[in-house]
C-alpha cells in the first residue's frame, strides 16, 4: 500500500490545510505525483487557481511536471 499526503499554505505562509490519502500500490515517484495532483484538487476547490507553487521531495516530479505543461504568468 502507499500514501500521498501534503499540506497547503497562503502566500503568507499561513497553514490552510493537510491531507494524506491511501493509493493504490505504486512506486515512489507515481506516488509524489499522485500527491501532487490531490493537492492541486483541493488548492482548486478552495479557489486558490493563481500563482499555485508546488514543492515536492521528488525533483524528477518537478521536472515531469514543469517539461509537460507550459507556465503562465
Amino acid at each position: 500500500m502507499s500514501s500521498c499526503g501534503g499540506i497547503l499554505w497562503d502566500d503568507a505562509s499561513n497553514f490552510i490545510c493537510a491531507s494524506a490519502a491511501k493509493t493504490l500500490p505504486c512506486s515512489m515517484l507515481e506516488a509524489e505525483l499522485w500527491d501532487i495532483f490531490h493537492g492541486l484538487k483541493i488548492a482548486w476547490s478552495r479557489s486558490f487557481r493563481k500563482k499555485i507553487q508546488v514543492y515536492a521531495d521528488s525533483s524528477l516530479a518537478i521536472k515531469l511536471l514543469k517539461d509537460s505543461f507550459p507556465t503562465t504568468n
